[in-house]
């Protein structure tokens, strides 16, 4: 009998929310509203895969890592480690939740300290949070900057010695220390140089297959969520309005704005002579979102029905999720 091979879930968000209050005033601060910078969010990061979130800046996809990583406490809904909520995590299951997941963060440069040393900066986790001795810490320490590509005499420098992308292997083989289950990837690439991106991206694809690891992408870039990727959401003023497999995200964007933002960057036809309009106007005020569907102002298809009524999210095809009254 076959069994079911589809890998297991390691981090689920069940609904979650996060707004954020709007005051005026200086010294009488006045509540004036909310912004809601993640609006009821579902989806789940595999065993061993790449989930992607993709859209402009502003539309929640940094805020809902700072969720998962408990940077942010949600509003509402949960964020799930092992079946467990992580925002009521204590004790040993908190200090197992922060060794299980780990974060790359965009600029290497800010989350490294200019006064350590490199090696001290790797092997800090290991003493801390491994309980190591400083002899272990040591010899791990060369197989770890080896994993990124580093040479271990280099564990003397100081990060400011280092190339942007060295910076960037750095905080890698940091995360990589305690030996997560998940890693957070806050646009990894996107402050490095366009020849580097493509060694940094194969970097992490080969780390995820050799140790196991599961991924969460914050892009900008559709190039390298479409490269990394086993599944992508594309997120538009705080929700996902489509999440699918890579491939048929790329392949058959259905969203109006998935649509234009692939066109923006990527043509959906090459052999097309009329190739597709990019995203066009500017991003409504979270302060002050649209009524019914929150694209419908930039949709070149939007209908009364758009403009009065909130599309739920709807499986139309295996695993191919949209939100859409086209559909």
């Amino acid at each position: 009998m076959a069994s079911n091979s589809r890998p297991k879930p390691v981090i689920q968000l069940d609904h979650v929310a996060k707004s954020f209050p709007v005051t005026r005033g200086l010294i009488l601060k006045k509540q004036v509203g909310r912004v809601r910078a993640v609006d009821d969010i579902s989806f789940e990061i595999l065993e061993g895969e790449t989930f992607s979130l993709v859209g402009e800046t502003g539309c929640g996809k940094t805020t809902t890592a700072r969720l998962i990583l408990r940077i942010e406490t949600p509003t509402a809904g949960r964020v799930l480690w092992e079946g467990a909520d992580v925002h009521q995590l204590s004790g040993s299951r908190l200090k197992d939740f922060r060794t299980s997941v780990q974060a790359v963060f965009q600029d290497p440069w800010s989350s490294l300290n200019p006064r350590m040393r490199v090696g001290s900066i790797i092997m800090e986790p290991l003493l801390y949070h491994r309980r190591l001795s400083r002899a272990e810490a040591k010899a791990q320490l060369e197989t770890l900057m080896q994993d990124v590509g580093l040479h271990p005499h280099q564990a003397d420098h100081f990060p400011h010695e280092f190339s942007g992308g060295q910076r960037q292997r750095i905080a890698i083989a940091r995360a990589l220390s305690l030996r997560p289950q998940v890693i957070v990837l806050d646009e990894p690439v996107s402050s490095l140089d366009v020849s580097i991106r493509a060694q940094i991206m194969n970097l992490l694809r080969n780390l995820q297959k050799r140790f196991g690891l599961s991924y969460l992408l914050i892009a900008h870039s559709l190039a390298t969520a479409r490269h990394m990727s086993n599944q992508v959401a594309v997120m538009y003023l705080g929700k996902i309005v489509e999440r699918a497999p890579s491939r048929d995200l790329f392949d058959d964007p259905m969203h109006p704005y998935t649509q234009a933002l692939i066109a923006s960057s990527l043509p959906l036809r090459p052999d097309s002579s009329h190739p597709e309009p990019p995203v066009v106007g500017e991003v409504p005020s979270p302060i002050d979102p649209p009524a019914g569907c929150s694209f419908h102002p930039r949709c070149p298809f939007a209908m009364e029905r758009c403009r009065q009524e909130t599309p739920e999210l709807r499986e139309l095809k295996p695993g191919h999720w949209v939100a859409c009254h086209l559909y």
